[in-house]
């Protein structure tokens, strides 16, 4: 826990100089979990559905990997200018690359503008698939939710994203993404750095 707090004391100071690091750390990692962060999690982790039918319980299959990227495309679109999907096809391994199909899929990410004209961005990252130890017959019935790996990450990213998106100034330009296919070997944020 104390990691994850001084990563945001990090971040929000990055972005809001003039915050104090005993502010920064009151205002978002003090409260405990909001209820967007509780509605988040509770999505994500197959708790509740998303929309009217669909639960994610996992994030792995590309059906439900698409599904996870639409909820949460329309989430960011909360926090940042415009909620964006990036989609991508990649390789991945050399076994992958001659033996079977690349990997597809899809980050989303959102931009917070900086209140002064700026180039300079900080990246808030995390991922939000989920991987299945084993995989029945019926792949939408492999039930590995995720809600710690990392669904709460998610939640972590999306309420530091919300305050940053509060402070004023922000001398910095703030990109939100949330990867794919992290638990496959990395598969989204490579493919994010590379465009």
């Amino acid at each position: 826990m104390k990691a994850r707090q001084l990563m945001i004391v990090l971040v929000l100071v990055a972005a809001a100089p003039q915050i104090s690091a005993a502010q920064t750390v009151d205002t978002c990692a003090g409260e405990g979990p909001n209820p967007s962060q509780t509605t988040l999690v509770s999505h994500l982790s197959g708790r509740s559905p998303v929309g009217d039918t669909i639960r994610l319980v996992n994030r792995y299959t590309d059906s439900l990997r698409s599904a996870a990227a639409s909820y949460l495309q329309t989430t960011l679109r909360r926090v940042g200018d415009e909620a964006e999907r990036h989609a991508y096809r990649r390789h991945g391994s050399w076994g992958r690359w001659l033996w079977g199909k690349p990997y597809e899929g899809t980050n989303v990410y959102a931009t917070i503008p900086a209140t002064i004209e700026t180039n300079e961005y900080v990246v808030l990252g995390a991922h939000y698939d989920s991987i299945v130890s084993e995989m029945p017959s019926d792949p939408t019935e492999a039930k590995m939710p995720g809600a710690n790996d990392n669904a709460s990450g998610v939640a972590l990213v999306y309420r530091v994203a919300r305050e940053l998106r509060r402070m004023r100034p922000r001398t910095k330009n703030i990109m939100v993404v949330l990867f794919d296919q992290e638990e496959q070997g990395r598969i989204g944020s490579r493919a994010f750095a590379e465009n």
